[in-house]
Order: C-alpha cells, then sequence, then structure tokens
C-alpha cells in the first residue's frame, strides 16, 4: 500500500513538474513575444519621428526658399520703381532741354521777325522799282533760309542721338543696378531710391534753363553765332 501511495506521489510530482515547466515556457514565450511587440513598436515610433522630422525640414526649407523669392520680388519691384523714375526723370530732362531750345529759337526768330519783315519789304520795294538783282537776292534769301533749316534739322540730330546715348546709359545703369539690388536690404534700398529720386530732382532744377536766365541769354548767343546773326 505505502508504495503504491509513493509510486502516486511521484507521478504527480512528476506531473506538477510538466505543468510548472509548460507554465515556464509559456511565460518565456509571453515575455519574448511581448518584448518582440514592444521592439516594433519602438521601431515604428522611431520612423514615425524621423518621417516628422524629415517633414519639418523640408517645410523649412520650403518656407526658406518662400521667403528668398518674396525678397527676389520685392526687390524686382523696387528696381523696376527705380527704373520707372530713372525713366521719367530722364523724360523731364529731355523735355526740358528740348522746350529750351524751342524757347532759344523762338526767342531768336522773334528777334529777328522785324528784320526779316523789313527786309522783304525792301526786296519787294525794289522789285516794284525793276531792281536787276531781285531775283538773285531772292535766292540768296531762300538759300540762306535753307541753311537756317539745315541747322536746325542738325541740332535736332544731335539732340536725337544725346537722347539715345542718355537712353543707352540709362539701360546700363538698370542692368548695374539689378545685380546690386539682389545683394541689398529692402530698407536700405528704399532710402537709396528716396536719395537718387530727391538728387534727380535737384539736378533738374539746378540744369534747368528755365530757372537760369543766365544760361539761357548764352543758348540763345550761341544759336544766333550758329545762324550767323548779329
Amino acid at each position: 500500500m505505502r508504495a503504491r501511495l509513493t509510486a502516486e506521489d511521484s507521478k504527480h510530482s512528476a506531473a506538477r513538474a510538466a505543468v510548472e515547466s509548460m507554465a515556464m515556457a509559456n511565460d518565456l514565450l509571453r515575455q519574448a513575444r511581448r518584448r518582440a511587440l514592444v521592439d516594433r513598436l519602438n521601431s515604428a515610433r522611431s520612423r514615425r519621428d524621423a518621417a516628422l522630422r524629415r517633414t519639418a525640414d523640408r517645410l523649412r526649407e520650403q518656407g526658406r526658399e518662400y521667403d528668398k523669392r518674396v525678397e527676389q520680388l520685392r526687390l524686382q519691384r523696387l528696381a523696376a520703381e527705380w527704373s520707372a523714375n530713372q525713366r521719367s526723370a530722364q523724360m523731364r530732362r529731355a523735355l526740358q532741354a528740348e522746350l529750351a531750345l524751342r524757347d532759344a529759337f523762338m526767342e531768336v526768330l522773334q528777334s529777328e521777325k522785324e528784320v526779316l519783315l523789313a527786309e522783304r519789304q525792301e526786296a519787294k520795294a525794289e522789285a516794284a522799282a525793276a531792281f536787276p538783282g531781285y531775283k538773285k537776292a531772292l535766292r540768296k534769301a531762300e538759300s540762306y533760309h535753307r541753311e537756317i533749316l539745315l541747322v536746325l534739322e542738325n541740332l535736332l540730330a544731335s539732340e536725337r542721338q544725346q537722347r539715345i546715348r542718355a537712353d543707352r546709359e540709362a539701360e546700363q545703369a538698370q542692368r548695374d543696378f539689378n545685380n546690386l539690388a539682389a545683394s541689398m536690404v529692402q530698407d536700405r534700398l528704399r532710402e537709396l531710391l528716396g536719395r537718387v529720386a530727391r538728387e534727380d530732382e535737384a539736378t533738374i532744377q539746378r540744369r534747368s534753363i528755365a530757372t537760369q536766365p543766365k544760361a539761357k541769354r548764352a543758348l540763345v548767343a550761341q544759336i544766333r553765332r550758329v545762324l550767323g546773326l548779329p
């Protein structure tokens, strides 16, 4: 009887040992699975964080590129405004020069009007008296008038050449400015544009013949010398 109980106890002990061994194996398996799951979660989190960092870096880079583009467009707009101001100032200078030249010619013609009328009346009187050299004098007067017109055309052609040269200089200045504008900040550029505009306006006022009677008289005298007038 005792031997039978001993054998049963041995079986029970072996069964318990087998159950405990199986439970331990299950625990180890669960722990291994848990560690694998944790590793996968950590790996997924790392990949997500890396993707977020790359996205943030890409957005920052796009923001910098956008800021650069905005600044470039702003500088281009300021350059266009400066160019427009330059062209406007150039047109004003050319217009003032043309008006001054026209006023000077009108003054010369007005001063010579009575002389020309008197010469015409005298020529008519001489023609009425059957003056033999009337036709010759008339041809001489016509030649003289053609010379005056030629001188005027030459002066106007010279003025056009000066305008063309000024346009080319303005275009070169515009190209130089565009190269310079890329390296300048906005506030400094605005200050420079304002100062240039003020200096141009002051230069126009200083050089305007309309505001300098002495220069206008000198121009009138020069025109009279070119035309051979006393």
